[in-house]
């Protein structure tokens, strides 16, 4: 017989090399020549607002989830996966990790 479970709750542990990335970032595009075009020339928006620089990279991350059923029973389970992780350029011109998802 099958045995049913509910599940009480699912937490991620996988943890993003912010730092490193944010790192990895900044040397990269600092060492990029900009090129002109229209969109690096003119306001993309409107001339009442500034441009938002992005850059974006896949980030391959490994851990576990970990998945909690109603006996209290814990089940952890590997993952392998892909992150696309969003930088924004701030006011000191360093890119910072702004927001990230699981590409899975």
């Amino acid at each position: 017989m099958k045995e049913s479970f509910v599940i009480r709750s699912v937490e991620s542990k996988v943890k993003l090399p912010e730092l490193a990335l944010e790192d990895y970032i900044n040397r990269f595009r600092s060492k990029r020549i900009p090129k002109k075009n229209f969109w690096t020339t003119q306001h993309s928006f409107s001339d009442h607002f500034e441009n938002i620089g992005i850059c974006s990279a896949h980030l391959p991350v490994d851990g576990t989830v970990e998945i909690v059923v109603d006996s209290g029973k814990c089940i952890s389970i590997p993952i392998v996966t892909g992150f696309l992780v969003t930088c924004i350029k701030g006011n000191d011109n360093f890119y910072k990790v702004n927001w990230s998802c699981s590409m899975s």
